[in-house]
């Protein structure tokens, strides 16, 4: 779905800003490897890509598997770095590092569950009921 459709107004944005004359030669001019690297990515990358990213969902929740998608273009920044020598600018360099330290986790005395949560608020600021639509062991701990 989210690669049928862009196509069509990229490609009508193409025919009004480049004209057809340039489409035209451009796609009379286009090699083997070009098509096989469109191949590649239409279909190799795309469905390993969707494929490993549907596992890791299938088996973690969503909110702890989502924040690993801002690591996209830190990962595509890094590889071509490393595989096609590219130097990467100091603000390219910065925004990888702001993007990885996004993710480092918040210290174990942070990591409260929803309903540890959930009791903390009612505790807090609903002080007349203690239960909170909770049951008493989350209360309690037990």
């Amino acid at each position: 779905w989210g690669s049928l459709i862009p196509p069509l107004p990229f490609f009508a944005l193409s025919w009004l800003l480049e004209g057809p004359a340039l489409i035209e030669s451009s796609l009379r001019g286009i090699s083997l490897y070009s098509i096989l690297a469109i191949v590649y990515l239409a279909f190799v990358a795309t469905l390993l890509g969707y494929g490993l990213w549907s596992r890791l969902l299938s088996r973690y929740p969503a909110s702890q598997i989502a924040p690993f998608s801002m690591l996209v273009p830190v990962i595509g920044l890094s590889s071509s770095a490393w595989l096609l020598d590219e130097q990467l600018s100091q603000l390219q360099m910065a925004g990888a590092l702001l993007v990885m330290g996004g993710q480092i986790p918040p210290s174990p005395s942070d990591n409260l569950t929803t309903e540890k949560r959930g009791v903390i608020f009612c505790l807090t600021i609903k002080r007349t009921r203690l239960d909170c639509m909770f049951p008493k062991h989350v209360m309690t701990g037990k």
